[in-house]
């Protein structure tokens, strides 16, 4: 399981790793914070696109990877301008820091010991 966190930077990533390791069971699940449990809605709540985390397992269970590969909204209909706005200049923020990323990931120089 570690080796599939380790080269998994997209949900895409996942699929190869479930399909070249028999060990691991991938699930892929849509739905709502309302119809799933607690503890998995607020974990996903702190998630981004693409992220991952590990879920603690339950005694004679196995550990768990939960990764957010898309997240919906629901459409308000009572918007304000203002809103409209701010949201706007989050979605363009959150553009530029990730083209400043992939500028620092492209310059990186990875070296192993």
């Amino acid at each position: 399981m570690k080796a599939a966190t380790q080269m998994a930077d997209t949900c895409d990533d996942f699929y190869g790793a479930a399909k070249d390791d028999p060990s691991l069971t991938l699930t892929i699940r849509s739905e709502s914070p309302n119809r799933m449990s607690q503890a998995l809605s607020l974990r996903l709540m702190g998630l981004d696109k693409n992220e991952f985390d590990d879920m603690p397992a339950a005694a004679g269970d196995h550990p768990e990877i939960v990764m957010l590969c898309a997240r919906v909204y629901a459409a308000l209909e009572d918007v304000s301008m203002g809103q409209v706005a701010d949201n706007l200049r989050s979605a363009r923020i959150s553009s530029l820091a990730d083209g400043f990323l992939a500028e620092l990931r492209a310059s990186a120089d990875v070296v192993y010991h």
